[in-house]
């Protein structure tokens, strides 16, 4: 059953619009057979010491956190709103349904950390391909590309629980405060949107900057894949965020499903069948261009 929109008069607070019990519980499990397959890509990389590991850990548990909180959506769903329910059940019915969209929320976290540390080694793949420095001066942008990845997941944590808190802000019955709520939610929407727009950038100039090496197009092609997807969960979210929840986007389950779930589970496609492992493997280029450097030295 869809929740719909509804003022409860005891707890005197707006709803947030859930969805569907039974599509919620296949999302989250499509989401689970993700997480569990990133999940052992991840533990293959890091067994082979492939640098792809660390992004995949991300991966893997944006995908978790997207399980779970589906679930707990579809527990909602299933459950009816009724006039004659007392405190105690709207209170329940209310932290379920803000629970879920915190953890949804989390995911989200997850996968701008996913997509930093990808932006990066693409960066360090077009860098072994086409080098462009000596290897002290690309072991000192390593370094720095390390202690840039603290401060971004610092800045990102952060605006997790800004998100977080303003979702319980806007619903939850004993520290509601709706304008605050919606107005930290929408700060976060767009700083989000502007963190994947300067990623895209990134990976771009390095891309071109190292002169489009033929050997790094498929990973290029599929990192701005990902990125445009990316942004069309983005671009529906912040729209949800400003919009009232009486809204069609807001209350309508069905945008949702289109806007948000679909593109993130062909996004999740495109980086299994894409193989980013691979495409993205600069320690190996490295290791087979010293390996043909020697025969040739040898001959």
């Amino acid at each position: 059953m869809s929740n719909t929109t509804l003022e409860q008069s005891t707890l005197g607070l707006t709803l947030p619009t859930g969805g569907y019990a039974v599509p919620d519980y296949v999302v989250g499990a499509i989401y689970g057979v993700f997480s569990t397959i990133v999940g052992t890509l991840a533990w293959r990389a890091f067994s082979n010491k492939k640098p792809i590991g660390s992004a995949y850990i991300n991966l893997h548990f944006f995908a978790l956190a997207r399980c779970v909180g589906y679930i707990i959506r579809g527990v909602v769903d299933g459950m009816t709103p009724t006039a004659d329910w007392n405190t105690a059940q709207w209170t329940n019915y209310v932290s379920l349904l803000t629970s879920a969209y915190s953890i949804i929320t989390a995911g989200t976290t997850l996968f701008l950390f996913f997509m930093s540390v990808v932006s990066i080694q693409f960066r360090r793949t077009c860098e072994a391909v086409a080098p462009r420095g000596s290897v002290i001066e690309e072991e000192e942008r390593q370094g720095s590309e390390k202690r840039f990845l603290w401060i971004f997941r610092i800045l990102v944590l952060a605006l997790a629980v800004v998100a977080a808190v303003g979702s319980v802000r806007q619903f939850d019955p004993y520290w509601s405060n709706y304008s605050q709520g919606k107005q930290m939610r929408e700060a976060v929407a767009v700083i989000q949107i502007i963190l994947t727009l300067c990623m895209i950038t990134y990976v771009s100039v390095n891309y071109f900057a190292h002169r489009s090496p033929a050997r790094c197009t498929r990973a290029y092609l599929i990192v701005n894949a990902i990125f445009f997807l990316m942004l069309v969960t983005q671009a529906f979210n912040i729209t949800r965020v400003v919009s009232p929840l009486s809204a069609k986007v807001s209350s309508d389950p069905n945008y949702a499903y289109l806007l948000q779930v679909l593109p993130e589970l062909l996004l999740l496609t495109l980086v299994l069948i894409g193989r980013l492992d691979t495409a993205l493997d600069y320690t190996g280029i490295r290791a087979d261009e010293g390996s043909s450097k020697g025969g040739e030295w040898k001959h």
